[in-house]
């Protein structure tokens, strides 16, 4: 047994540094951090750590306002009072919350009081005190301000009625130990919401070129499926659903299809990269076959879970017409509107005489449209304009 020198200091501390002064026990700070922590995948973000350090500080009010260094995007505020939680997203909390709060100019990562702030007499005569705070009985103000290294800011504020007591030195010790994890929380919410905003936008793009998306887990399991791929599998024309895995309609081609998702998924346990296979499944309706690419998903090391995706599934059907957004097409060619739908009609492969009957007019005056239609995109041959527009941005419009 090795006995260590008495000089030396514990190993395990039976209390946080500092704990002393904020009089709060090690179980209630732990739990005050883990709910910090796990605040920001929680619907309203911080949720449930807001109420707990509304507890812990015998507060009225807590609230925490974050606002993207993005000047258009608005502040969201997240507030505890005695009528619950209350999510606040617009305007009002804009302007009051950001430009006349007396807290504003103050140093970051710095605990202070109003009274410490402006002085108590000024404090209880300032008009922003009178307006908003005194009517509701509100008396006490704790405030500080903090910035993630992105340019987010977070301004976090307690409030204590007439009838409390002031604000001690132990109550902003404790403030200033939870700012860091809350300035982290932050951070990790903002990265959350910058991922699931570009994954809206490449999720947009996908479904205007109508390609269906199906996440597969590592039991070959259908976990998630965009609109499109929703559609393609509901038809059973070509490609459905048995007890949540993918089915080709024959039985040949099925058990392709299922061989291709187990190498995949195996590429996901031996870790090889971009694992990908394609193939094509016929319709007993007759329509031209669905195309489909299998591929891994390229996974951390320390991605964990059930039912994670780690197959994706992408499908096509020739047959479906992409949309298109006639504004988009204007803007990139000059197109007029009758250009504009010609030349949809064009790109999804009809005939000027088809194109004719469905807009409702001559083949001749079809014809003269085309004409300008060259003339703007610089093509001479209907072969060459259909190329064009399909490989243009106008589809993601």
């Amino acid at each position: 047994m090795v006995t260590m020198p008495s000089h030396f200091p514990p190993l395990i501390r039976s209390e946080p540094r500092g704990a002393g002064k904020v009089g709060i026990s090690l179980k209630k700070f732990s739990e005050l951090t883990q709910a910090i922590a796990d605040g920001a995948f929680e619907s309203p973000p911080l949720g449930s750590a807001l109420p707990l350090m509304r507890d812990a500080l015998q507060v009225t009010v807590v609230s925490l306002t974050i606002r993207s260094p993005l000047i258009e995007r608005r502040a969201l505020m997240i507030k505890i009072t005695p009528r619950g939680v209350e999510v606040i997203e617009d305007a009002y909390t804009d302007y009051w919350g950001f430009y006349m709060d007396p807290f504003v100019g103050m140093p970051a990562d710095q605990v202070v009081t109003m009274e410490e702030l402006v002085g108590e007499s000024r404090w209880l005569t300032s008009d922003y005190y009178r307006q908003f705070l005194e009517p509701y009985g509100a008396r006490y103000v704790l405030g500080a301000e903090f910035r993630t290294p992105e340019g987010v800011e977070g301004r976090f504020r307690l409030v204590r009625l007439k009838d409390a007591k002031p604000f001690s030195a132990s109550d902003k010790a404790l403030c200033a130990m939870l700012l860091p994890h809350l300035r982290c929380a932050v951070r990790v919410l903002s990265r959350l919401d910058l991922i699931e905003s570009e994954r809206k936008l490449y999720a947009h793009a996908i479904d205007r070129l109508h390609i269906g998306t199906l996440l597969l887990d590592e039991t070959g399991a259908v976990v998630k499926m965009n609109e499109v791929a929703q559609e393609i599998v509901a038809r059973k024309d070509g490609l459905g659903l048995s007890n949540g895995a993918l089915r080709a309609a024959y039985e040949n081609e099925s058990r392709e299809l299922q061989r291709m998702v187990h190498l995949a998924i195996t590429g996901v346990a031996e870790s090889a990269p971009g694992v990908a296979s394609a193939m094509s499944l016929t319709r007993p309706s007759g329509a031209t076959r669905l195309g489909v690419v299998v591929r891994t998903i390229p996974i951390s090391e320390w991605t964990e879970g059930k039912h994670r995706p780690v197959v994706a599934v992408m499908v096509r059907d020739a047959d479906r017409k992409a949309q298109a957004a006639k504004e988009t097409m204007r803007q990139l060619f000059g197109f007029t509107p009758m250009e504009s739908a010609l030349a949809l009609q064009v790109a999804d492969g009809l005939t000027l005489e088809e194109a004719a009957d469905r807009l409702h007019v001559s083949k001749n005056t079809v014809r003269a449209h085309l004409r300008s239609i060259f003339t703007k995109t610089g093509v001479t041959r209907q072969t060459a304009l259909v190329h064009l527009l399909l490989s243009s941005v106008f589809q993601l419009g």
